[in-house]
């Protein structure tokens, strides 16, 4: 069984000199490293990063990666600077099939509607981890896939978990 964390990126600033160049806000980091934990416990072995070249995402991944260790492999990519759930779908569909857990770090919508697209349901309006449909800042979703990445689309996955950080 293959694992897949969907992650979108921690607190920002409201402005900066252009979107890609926000920074996470001290809220913002905390927020990865009160989820670092929840994500180190889940054991996930062999974990390959995918995370947007923002800087937002680029900084999420960073407060998170110390709990995780050296054995992870992180590859920034600026395919994952997108909105789109179809453009995020074809990111994940291009990794190797001996890569069983991975995490994707990137951007709201197309995190929250690639999330519901796999799963066959939308995500829940609990306040914790989505608000309006989408994900908040700094929360996930640990899907669970038996078959290739190549071949994922609707209804594949199943929820194993939703991740939220101990600070909001």
């Amino acid at each position: 069984m293959k694992q897949l964390i969907i992650l979108r990126h921690a607190k920002t600033e409201a402005t900066a000199a252009d979107d890609w160049h926000r920074n996470l806000t001290d809220r913002g980091r905390a927020q990865a490293q009160s989820l670092a934990p929840t994500i180190a416990a889940l054991n996930l072995n062999g974990l390959v990063v995918y995370t947007s070249t923002a800087l937002r995402a680029m900084q999420t991944w960073e407060e998170i990666a110390p709990a995780l260790g050296s054995d992870v492999d992180v590859r920034p990519t600026n395919d994952l600077y997108v909105f789109d759930a179809e453009d995020v779908l074809q990111v994940i569909r291009e990794v190797d099939d001996s890569v069983n857990s991975l995490m994707i770090v990137g951007h709201n919508p197309g995190l929250s509607y690639l999330t519901s697209m796999v799963c066959g349901e939308g995500l829940p309006n609990d306040r914790a981890v989505a608000k309006n449909g989408e994900l908040r800042t700094c929360r996930g979703v640990l899907l669970e896939y038996d078959g290739q990445w190549s071949e994922l689309y609707l209804e594949d996955c199943g929820v194993a978990a939703y991740l939220s950080p101990t600070v909001d």
